[in-house]
């Protein structure tokens, strides 16, 4: 067993019994040296995450693994245009990996501070250029951690509060992803 002293990404599974114990991905996933947090999974098994690395183009960037046969492969570096020289961080993905939520900062478009970008795949699998999911989302604090509910209807994000020094839990229609891409 492998014990890691910073973020790594875990699993439990529910059954019949309730949940498991906590099992750490392999280390195709985590590292001993870097960091690995913010999990999302599409529906075919394959991990999102964020990680800061020997190859990471920016400071943080977003990675994926590739579950084949209940293993992972080994991380693969996103790359431009969603990582950036930037801090590139928190992602969402569709279940059927029909688009990609990410934070993103330093971006000409930003409304200031971290934004929520949404990103399309083209025919041939590359992620498109990052759309800024607009005003309706985005002001100009830091908004982060975007999750779209199970059944696809509404986006939820955290984003700074006027009134204190803390976040709060927004939530907008889903119908802005969609929207974004017209609107681009």
């Amino acid at each position: 067993s492998m014990l890691l002293e910073q973020a790594n990404i875990w699993a439990v599974t529910l059954n019949r019994d309730g949940w498991t114990e906590p099992v750490m991905l392999g280390t195709s996933i985590n590292t001993e040296e870097f960091y690995e947090n913010y999990p999302t999974v599409a529906r075919d098994g394959t991990v999102y995450y964020m990680s800061w690395r020997d190859d990471t183009v920016g400071k943080t960037d977003i990675y994926l693994s590739k579950n084949r046969d209940g293993k992972y492969a080994d991380a693969e570096n996103l790359g431009p245009p969603i990582n950036s020289a930037e801090s590139d961080q928190d992602p969402f993905i569709a279940p059927d990996r029909s688009y990609l939520i990410v934070c993103l900062t330093g971006r000409e478009d930003s409304f200031g501070g971290y934004d929520l970008y949404v990103s399309f795949p083209d025919e041939n699998g590359s992620w498109s250029e990052p759309i800024n999911l607009g005003e309706g989302v985005n002001g100009p604090g830091a908004e982060f951690r975007p999750y779209v509910t199970a059944d696809g209807k509404y986006l939820f994000f955290t984003a700074p509060d006027p009134e204190n020094n803390r976040g709060r839990m927004m939530w907008v229609s889903s119908q802005v992803i969609q929207s974004s891409r017209i609107n681009d």
